[in-house]
C-alpha cells in the first residue's frame, strides 16, 4: 500500500507522510522549489530552474545545484516529480493531497460547506516563512503568488459571511470576519460590519472594543482615521441607537432580535498557562481521536519527568468539547499516599463528603451520571491506588479520564501513549531549523528571559546540539534556555555535554522536583525496587540502544526487570527486541554506577567482551556474502560497539582489541562512514599515545598503536586529508621498523602501502603491499591476500601496468567468490572494467563495470556504486556517448558528494570537462577543470594536479592556446614523472607533441611523438597508441609520405580499441588526404596494413628514430 503524501501550501510549507511530518530538506531553496513546481503545475525548463533559484552560479553549477536540490526532494517523496533532461514538473499520485488543489476543487462546487472546509485550509500567507534574498525574480513570483491566494481566500471569507448574516447566524459571520480581519487588518468595511454583528448579538463591549482596534491599525499602520461611516456606526452602537436594517453592507439582509436560551452548567478548573504551548500536533490529535473512541475510557500519558505530560494533558483537555458537563483537573502532586486520593479527587471536583457514609461510595456516586472528562496529573506514586479508577468507570458510562504518570497503572480499561521528546534535528544541518518544534521552545523561552535575544547564525548549530543533547526533554530545553542570559548557547551546549546538573533553575513558582534534571531523576530513583537500581545503572554502559538478549548477558536483566523499568519509563521499547535510555538519564545512571568503581568496571568488562564477540559474529557474516542484512544488524549496535572498542583500547583487552580492530574498519569502509571511521581510530590513537606516555617504552601499546594509525590513515585519504594522512603513514612505518611487528601485520602494512598509492607514492606503495601479501600467503590467510590484492590491483592500474592488474583483479575476484563477499566481487569487477578500458577493451570492459553495479546496488554499497558509475562514464567517452558519460559523472559526482570524498568529486568535475571538451564546449570544460585544480591544490592531492594540468593543457592546445598549453602541459609532465605515473607521462608527452607541430616546431613535434610511443610499450595502452600514431600520419604528411600516413590512419579507423575522439580525428585526415590520390591507394594502404600489423608499425617507428629502419617501401 503506497503511503499518503500531504503537501500544504497555504501557510508555512508542511510535508507529512501517513499523518507523521516529513523532515529532512537540506535547504530552503529544496523547499522552495517543492512549493515552486507544485503551484505552477506545469512543464518548467531545468535551465530556467537552475537560473530562478541560483542567479549569480554559472549555468553548469546552477544545474548541479538544481540535481542536488531535486535528489534532497525524491528521496523524501519518491515519484511527486515527473523529470526528462529538459523539464519538470509536479506529479499527482492518486496518494497525493495538495491544498491548493483541495481549495480550487472546494471553491468550485459553489457550497457553503465546501466554502467552510475551503477557508479551513488557509493557514496563512502561501508558503510563509520562505525567503530567498539571493533569488529576486523568485521572490517577486512568490509575492504576486501570496496576493493572489490571499485575494483567493479573502472572495470565500466574504462569500460565508454573506449568507450566515442573511441567514442570521451572527456567531458564524463573526468567526469569518475575524479571519478575514486577520489576513487584512486594513480592512474597514470588514470592522464595521464586525461591530454592527457584535452589537446586535448583545455585545455592546465588544463592539465598541472593536471600533478602537479598527481605530489604532488605521493610524498607526496607515496614518489615517476612520471614515464617517465607521464613526456613525460607533455612535449608533453607543448610544444604542444602531438600527437592525440599513446598517448592514447590502446583500446581507437583517438580523431578527436575539432570543436569550439557558446556558448549561459546564465545569471547568483548568488551570491558566503563563507560556504558550508549542508543537505536539501529531500528540493532540491521537489524544482526541483517543477521547472520541467509545472503546477509549481511560487514557495514560507516560513519559519521562520533563517530557511534558502535564502540559499536553492540559492543552487536550482544553481542546476538547466533547462533554457536555466539562473537565476537571485534579493535581495529585501533593497527594502523598493513595489512601488521600479519594479526597484529592472530590476536593477538585468541588464535591463535598459528608458524614460517615464511605467516601469511596460517596464519590462514585456523585461521578455515576456525569458526562465529564477527569484529568488526573502526576498519578505514578500512587500506583496502587489505581483500582479505584477502575471501579469508577464501571459505575460512571459516560466518564473518561486522562492521566499522566510516569508509570503505567496495570488496568486493564488503559490505553497508553508513551510521549517522546520534541521534534529536533537529528543532524548537524541547520537548515530549516526553526521549523523543529524543540528549537520554537528554546527560542521562546529564551526570548522570556532576554527581549533582545534572536537566533544568530553561529547560534544555530548550537541551539540544535542542545536540542540533540537533551533529545527534545521540554524541561532540558528551557532550563537551558534560562542561561541565556549569563552564557552563550555554544558555552550551554558545552556545559550540559560536561555535566546535565548544569540544568537547573531557581524560579520559585517551578515544582521542586521540576527545578533541575537532577531533581527529575532523583524522584524517579526513589521509586525503584533495589533490584530495579542495580539493572537500571548497570544499563548505562549501553550507548543507543540495546536489545533483551544483551541485557541479559551484560547486565543479567531479565525481560521482567526491563519490562518494569519500561513502565516506569526509563527505558523506552523501540521495537520488539530492543530498548533505550534517554541520553540524560543514561548519564544519570553512569554517575550511580561511577559510586562503585569495581561493579563498574565489572559491567564494563563485560560489554567490551560482549560486542567484541558480537562483531567478530558479524564480520564472519559480512565475508560469506550476508552483507546487507549483516550491515544493519551492526549498524543498530555501532554505539556500543564504538564504546567497546574504546574500552577495550584504554584497558589494553588485546584478545578484545583484535576483535574489534578489523571489523570495526571493515564496517566504516564499507559503509562509507570516513569521518566516523577517522575519528574511531584517531581517539583510540590519542588513548594509546597518552597510555605509552606514562609507560614508557612498551612493546604492546606501540603494536596496538600501529595497526590503529594503519588504518586512521586510510580515512583521512579518503577524506582528502593528505598532509595528516602523510604524518600518519610516517609514524606507523616507524612503529612497524620492528621485523617481529610487521611479520604479524599483514593488513596494517598494506593499508600503509594504501597511503602512500593515495599520495601518489606507488613504488613504496607497492613493497608494502607486497609484503602485505607474502606474510598473508605464509599464513594461508585467502581473505587477507584478498583484500591486500585490491590494493595492488589499483597501484597497478596507477603505474600503467594494465595487463598485470587485470590478472591481479582476477586473482582477487576468484577469492571473493568463494567467500561470497558482494562487495569485494563488485570492486574486483570494476577493477577489471578499469584495466580492460585502459587496454581499448571496450565493450568488455563495460560489461565488468554495469555487473559491478548491479551488485553495488542490490547490497546497497553506495560507495561501490559511485565508482561503476564513474568508470562507466569514462567508457562511455571512449565509445563516443557523451550523454551517458555526462549522466554516469553527474550521478557518481551526487554520491561522492554526499559522502565528501573531494577526490571522487574531483574525479567526476574532470569527466565532465571532459565530456565538455569532446563536444567542442571549451569554455565549459575549463570551467570545470579549473574548478578541480583549485581543489586538488588546496588539498595537497599531486596526482588530482597532475591529471587536471594535463586536461586544461589539452584544452587550450584545442582552442590555440599554444604557449599555455606548452605551460600546462610541461607542469603536468613535470609532476608525473615525480609520481612515476606512467599514463600522465605518456599523454603530457603526446600533447606536447602536438603543440610543437601547431607551432610549427617539427623536429621537436617528431622527438615528443616517439617518446610518447616508447612510453605506452611500458603500459600496453593500445588507444594512446592508436592516438599517437594519428599525429604521426599529420607528420608524415607533411614530410611527403602521404602512402605511409594512409597507412598509418587504418589503424585508428580500424582498431575497436579506438576512441571516438581519435577515429574523429583519424577520419578528417584520411578524407582530407583522399581526396587528392587516385582510388588504388587508399585500398593499398589497406591491404598493406593485413601484412603489417600495429605491432610492427610502432617498432619500425621506433626503429627509424634509431636509425635501423626506414619506413619508405
Amino acid at each position: 500500500m503506497s503511503s499518503l503524501f500531504r503537501l500544504q501550501l497555504l501557510g508555512p510549507i508542511h510535508l507529512d507522510r501517513d499523518g507523521e511530518s516529513t523532515h529532512g530538506f537540506k535547504s530552503r531553496k529544496a523547499l522552495a522549489l517543492l512549493g515552486y513546481l507544485a503551484a505552477e503545475d506545469r512543464p518548467v525548463s531545468r535551465s530556467y530552474l537552475a537560473e530562478l533559484f541560483w542567479p549569480d552560479q554559472t549555468e553548469s553549477r546552477g544545474r548541479n545545484n538544481l540535481s542536488q536540490a531535486l535528489h534532497n526532494i525524491l528521496s523524501l517523496w519518491p515519484g511527486c516529480l515527473e523529470a526528462n533532461y529538459y523539464t519538470l514538473q509536479f506529479h499527482y499520485l492518486p496518494s497525493t493531497w495538495l491544498d491548493l488543489k483541495v481549495f480550487s476543487e472546494l471553491t468550485a462546487q459553489g457550497e457553503v460547506n465546501a466554502w467552510v472546509m475551503a477557508a479551513g485550509l488557509y493557514r496563512g500567507d502561501f508558503m510563509a516563512g520562505i525567503s530567498l534574498d539571493d533569488c529576486p525574480e523568485f521572490e517577486q513570483w512568490l509575492r504576486l503568488e501570496q496576493e493572489n491566494w490571499r485575494q483567493r481566500v479573502v472572495q470565500v471569507l466574504r462569500n460565508l459571511i454573506t449568507h450566515y448574516t442573511s441567514q442570521s447566524e451572527p456567531e458564524q459571520a463573526i468567526q469569518f470576519i475575524s479571519r478575514l480581519l486577520d489576513i487584512d487588518p486594513g480592512e474597514e468595511e470588514a470592522h464595521r460590519q464586525k461591530m454592527m454583528l457584535l452589537a446586535q448579538s448583545g455585545q455592546r463591549s465588544a463592539a465598541m472594543a472593536q471600533f478602537e482596534i479598527c481605530c489604532r491599525y488605521l493610524a498607526e499602520e496607515l496614518g489615517v482615521e476612520p471614515t464617517k461611516e465607521t464613526v456613525q456606526v460607533y455612535e449608533q452602537i453607543r448610544s444604542g441607537d444602531l438600527k437592525h436594517e440599513a446598517q448592514i453592507p447590502a446583500g446581507q439582509g437583517s438580523l431578527p432580535p436575539a432570543m436569550p436560551t439557558p446556558v448549561p452548567f459546564v465545569y471547568n478548573n483548568l488551570p491558566a498557562q503563563s507560556t504558550s504551548f508549542i508543537g505536539r500536533e501529531k500528540e493532540l490529535a491521537l489524544i482526541e481521536q483517543y477521547l472520541t473512541n467509545p472503546a477509549c475510557r481511560l487514557l495514560t500519558i507516560i513519559g519521562l519527568g520533563g517530557i511534558g505530560k502535564t502540559r499536553l494533558a492540559l492543552q487536550a483537555a482544553a481542546a476538547s468539547n466533547n462533554f457536555r458537563q466539562g473537565v476537571c483537573f485534579i493535581a495529585l502532586s501533593s497527594t502523598s499516599s493513595t489512601e488521600f486520593l479519594i479526597s484529592s479527587m472530590a476536593n477538585a471536583l468541588n464535591f463535598p463528603l459528608y458524614g460517615r457514609g464511605d467516601p469511596k461510595t460517596q464519590l462514585i456516586n456523585y461521578l455515576s451520571d456525569k458526562e465529564m472528562l477527569l484529568v488526573l496529573d502526576n498519578f505514578e506514586h500512587l500506583i496502587p491506588g489505581a483500582s479505584l479508577l477502575g471501579e469508577i468507570l464501571q459505575r460512571a458510562p459516560q466518564l473518561k479520564m486522562l492521566v499522566t504518570s510516569r508509570e503505567r497503572l496495570g488496568l486493564r480499561e488503559e490505553w497508553i501513549l508513551d510521549l517522546q521528546g520534541l521534534a529536533f534535528p537529528e543532524s548537524e544541518d541547520i537548515a530549516l531549523l526553526e521549523n523543529y518544534s524543540a528549537v520554537q521552545l528554546f527560542l521562546q523561552r529564551a526570548q522570556q528571559v532576554q527581549a533582545d535575544f534572536w537566533l544568530r547564525f553561529l547560534d544555530k548549530s548550537a541551539v540544535a546540539r542542545i536540542c540533540r543533547l537533551v533529545e527534545g526533554l521540554p524541561l532540558g530545553i528551557e532550563l537551558a534556555a534560562a542561561w541565556t542570559r549569563t552564557f552563550s548557547c555554544q558555552e550551554i551546549a558545552v556545559e550540559i555535554e560536561k555535566n546535565y546538573d548544569f540544568l537547573t533553575t531557581s524560579l520559585q513558582n517551578i515544582p521542586q522536583r521540576h527545578r533541575s534534571l537532577p531533581a527529575v531523576f532523583e524522584h524517579s530513583w526513589g521509586l525503584l525496587s533495589e533490584e530495579e537500581r542495580s539493572v537500571f545503572r548497570q544499563l548505562s554502559v549501553f550507548w543507543g540502544g540495546f536489545s533483551r538478549k544483551s541485557a541479559e548477558q551484560v547486565v543479567g536483566a531479565s525481560a521482567f526487570l526491563l519490562s518494569a523499568l519500561v513502565d516506569k519509563s526509563l527505558l523506552r521499547r523501540t521495537d520488539t527486541d530492543r530498548y533505550c535510555i534517554h541520553e540524560l538519564l543514561r548519564q544519570y545512571g553512569a554517575k550511580k554506577l561511577a559510586e562503585n568503581p569495581e561493579e563498574k568496571k565489572r559491567v564494563k568488562d563485560r560489554h567490551c567482551s560482549h560486542y567484541a564477540e558480537f562483531l567478530q559474529e558479524q564480520e564472519t557474516r559480512l565475508k560469506k556474502g550476508q552483507q546487507k542484512e549483516t550491515l544493519e544488524a551492526i549498524s543498530l549496535e555501532i554505539d556500543n560497539l564504538r564504546a567497546g572498542w574504546y574500552w577495550a583500547v584504554a584497558t589494553r583487552r588485546e584478545e578484545d582489541f583484535e576483535k574489534y580492530r578489523e571489523g570495526l574498519f571493515l564496517v566504516h569502509n564499507m559503509q562509507s562512514w570516513f569521518q566516523e571511521g577517522e575519528a574511531v581510530f584517531r581517539h583510540a590513537a590519542a588513548i594509546l599515545r597518552r597510555a605509552r606516555e606514562k609507560a614508557g617504552s612498551d612493546r604492546q601499546i606501540d603494536k596496538m598503536l600501529g595497526h590503529v594509525l594503519a588504518r586512521q590513515g586510510v580515512f583521512c585519504a579518503s577524506l582528502g586529508q593528505y598532509d595528516q594522512a602523510r604524518a600518519i603513514r610516517q609514524e606507523g612505518l616507524a612503529i612497524f621498523q620492528d621485523v617481529a611487528l610487521r611479520q604479524d601485520a599483514p593488513l596494517s602494512l598494506n593499508y600503509l602501502g594504501a597511503i602512500a598509492w593515495a599520495l601518489g607514492e606507488y613504488v613504496e606503495a607497492r613493497q608494502l603491499c607486497q609484503e602485505g601479501l607474502v606474510i598473508a600467503e605464509k599464513m594461508g590467510d585467502r581473505w587477507k591476500q584478498a583484500l591486500i590484492l585490491q590494493y595492488l590491483g589499483m597501484i597497478a592500474i596507477s603505474l600503467g601496468e594494465y595487463v598485470d592488474a587485470q590478472a591481479i583483479a582476477r586473482r582477487g575476484l576468484v577469492i571473493f567468490r568463494e567467500f561470497g563477499y558482494r562487495s569485494g566481487i563488485a570492486f574486483s569487477l570494476n577493477l577489471l572494467g578499469i584495466a580492460t578500458h585502459n587496454l581499448g577493451e571496450y565493450r568488455q570492459a563495460r560489461q565488468f563495470c554495469q555487473e559491478g553495479l548491479k551488485i553495488a546496488r542490490e547490497i546497497g554499497d553506495r560507495w561501490e556504486e559511485a565508482l561503476s558509475l564513474e568508470y562507466l562514464g569514462m567508457i562511455a567517452i571512449s565509445l563516443g556517448a557523451y550523454d551517458e558519460a555526462k549522466a554516469m559523472a553527474q550521478k557518481s559526482l551526487a554520491i561522492f558528494r554526499e559522502f565528501g570524498y573531494r577526490s571522487g568529486v574531483a574525479f567526476c568535475l574532470n569527466l565532465l570537462g571532459t565530456v565538455a571538451r569532446s563536444l567542442s564546449e571549451y569554455s565549459q570544460a575549463q570551467r570545470l577543470y579549473q574548478e578541480v585544480l583549485q581543489t586538488c591544490q588546496a588539498l595537497g592531492y599531486s596526482l588530482g594536479v597532475a591529471m587536471t594540468s594535463y586536461y586544461l593543457g589539452h584544452t587550450a592546445y584545442l582552442l590555440g592556446e599554444h604557449r599555455e598549453a606548452r605551460r600546462l602541459l610541461t607542469d603536468s609532465l613535470t609532476l608525473a614523472r615525480k609520481l612515476t605515473y606512467q599514463r600522465g607521462i605518456t599523454q603530457s608527452l603526446h600533447t606536447l607533441g602536438s603543440v610543437a607541430y601547431a607551432l610549427g616546431e617539427l623536429n621537436e613535434a617528431k622527438e615528443y611523438l616517439f617518446e610518447a610511443l616508447k612510453s605506452t610499450q611500458e603500459i600496453h595502452a593500445v588507444p594512446i597508441v592508436l592516438d599517437i600514431l594519428t599525429d604521426f600520419a599529420q607528420l608524415f604528411v607533411g614530410e611527403g609520405r602521404a602512402e605511409q600516413a594512409l597507412e598509418l590512419l587504418t589503424f585508428p579507423l580500424q582498431h575497436p580499441a579506438s576512441k571516438q575522439e581519435t577515429r574523429d580525428r583519424a577520419g578528417q585526415l584520411w578524407a582530407e588526404l583522399t581526396a587528392q590520390m587516385p582510388g588504388q591507394l587508399p585500398t593499398a594502404a589497406q591491404e598493406r596494413v593485413k601484412v603489417n600489423g600495429l605491432d610492427e608499425w610502432v617498432n619500425r617507428i621506433l626503429l627509424e628514430r634509431a636509425g635501423q629502419a626506414t619506413l619508405i617501401y
